[in-house]
């Protein structure tokens, strides 16, 4: 028998490289926490047509990981009393409103911080990079349609937290990302997080990239307008990343000793506030909230044009880990390195999915049309005993403009569990599904990748 006897912070490294070899995959960082214990590498390069090595001090997008820092911005001005989580919205934005009479009313700060809106939550546009981006924007949500009831189902919303960063605004009188800097970044001594090109261009930082088969290539465009500073701008590095797990793992205490936010704060951030699947997965505030082997995982994903990110921490075993890679696979690559962290540091094995048959009447109930309006939508089909999906892309990312991107061949969708089903194959590979279903026990809603997608009958 061998014994390996690396280190497990040696024996991860090594597992990324490999990793990234053969996911083709330009570049990537990656940082762990154990205890007092921290350890980041870099592994590959920035960018492919202008390749620098990536150090660990490498600046990647984290994108929706941004989403995190907003709550907590929300979170000290809920301490100083600017905000309530029961704060509506129309109570500092009195025209706002969505295509929804009810949600237009009755939509509050808690459900934009836990995705409880119910309107269409990808919509993306550019509402130029002035004052009042955040509120342009805001007043463009009219246009949203209504997916489901408010406060019916999780359903992820990009949307709502630009929303919250307009809210920050008109609560403070000051730009939300001042706000964010004042608040947040600088008492946690983040001076390598960045909103936007002009304050990092002059540091070592990844480009995105789309791979190919065996092969990636740059895209663009790199950043995201103004618009999207609350929802997913920030640009950081691991170490930065992992500092802000260490406060919130220190329940809002800095390394220096500061009380960034009150433990209170953290203890509702980290509070499950509604359920996303079964009892095994909530949504907190902002942070998704899963059990595993007896303990309780916080965690974030982010992905822009091109490059992907992953933060997770674990109070109970005092421990963090953080992901970015510059890929449009990167959310592969960060759950391959997070099975193997938590093997290598906790001794937790996460086991491997089984896939179970489905009846004809099972699959017959899921065939359908699903639209994510402006975005995408889904023909799910049954053919020769499978479950098979082919989504079509009809909008861009990171505004109106962009050219959608190219569509993924079909793939195959497996079952898990009972109304879960899970992306067997191809770059989507590990994409969740969940059927939602009435008290009658009648399919309500299709979840996929954590959004509720209109169902529209097959031609």
């Amino acid at each position: 028998m061998t014994i390996n006897t690396q280190h497990p912070w040696e024996h991860l490294c090594a597992f990324a490289e490999e990793e990234l070899r053969a996911r083709h995959i330009p570049g990537a960082t990656v940082g762990i926490a154990a205890g007092d214990e921290v350890y980041t590498a870099g592994f590959g390069v920035t960018n492919l047509n202008h390749p620098l090595p990536v150090q660990p001090t490498t600046l990647f997008q984290v994108g929706s990981i941004t989403k995190t820092f907003t709550c907590a911005v929300i979170m000290r001005l809920i301490e100083t009393g600017k905000l309530q989580l029961s704060t509506r919205v129309r109570d500092l934005a009195p025209e706002w409103r969505v295509s929804d009479d009810q949600a237009s009313a009755e939509a509050t700060v808690w459900h934009l911080l836990t995705h409880m809106g119910g309107w269409l939550g990808d919509f993306f546009i550019d509402t130029g990079a002035g004052e009042n981006a955040l509120g342009k924007y805001a007043a463009r949500m009219a246009e949203l349609p209504q997916v489901a009831p408010l406060g019916a189902a999780y359903s992820y919303n990009n949307a709502a937290f630009v929303l919250l960063g307009h809210l920050v605004e008109l609560a403070t009188g000051m730009p939300f990302e001042q706000v964010a800097a004042d608040t947040l970044l600088k008492p946690l001594g983040l001076t390598n997080c960045h909103f936007n090109a002009e304050t990092l261009m002059t540091q070592r930082f990844a480009v995105g990239h789309r791979v190919s088969g065996d092969a990636a290539e740059v895209i663009t465009p790199w950043g995201l307008p103004r618009c999207g500073a609350p929802m997913g701008s920030i640009v950081a590095n691991a170490p930065d990343l992992l500092t802000y797990a260490r406060m919130l793992l220190d329940q809002g205490k800095a390394r220096d000793g500061r009380q960034v936010l009150a433990p209170e704060s953290v203890r509702a951030m980290q509070t499950p506030q509604a359920p996303i699947w079964r009892d095994r997965e909530a949504i907190g505030l902002a942070w998704h909230i899963e059990r595993l082997a007896g303990e309780t995982f916080y965690h974030h994903g982010g992905a822009t044009h091109g490059q992907g990110a992953w933060l997770e921490f674990c109070p109970g075993k005092s421990f963090a880990i953080a992901v970015l890679a510059n890929a449009d696979t990167a959310g592969q690559l960060a759950r391959a390195i997070r099975k193997q962290a938590l093997r290598d540091f906790l001794g937790i094995e996460l086991p491997e999915e089984t896939f179970q048959p489905l009846s004809p009447e099972q699959m017959r109930e899921i065939e359908g049309r699903y639209v994510l309006p402006r975005i995408s939508f889904v023909e799910i089909r049954s053919l020769a005993g499978k479950i098979i999906g082919q989504e079509i892309n009809t909008g861009g990312f990171p505004t109106e403009d962009t050219p959608p991107e190219p569509n993924l061949p079909p793939y195959t969708l497996e079952a898990v569990e009972t109304d879960r089903l899970v992306v067997a194959d191809g770059k989507a590979r590990g994409t969740q599904c969940h059927v939602l279903r009435d008290d009658a026990g009648r399919m309500r809603y299709f979840r996929m990748g954590g959004r509720i997608h209109l169902r529209e009958p097959l031609a």
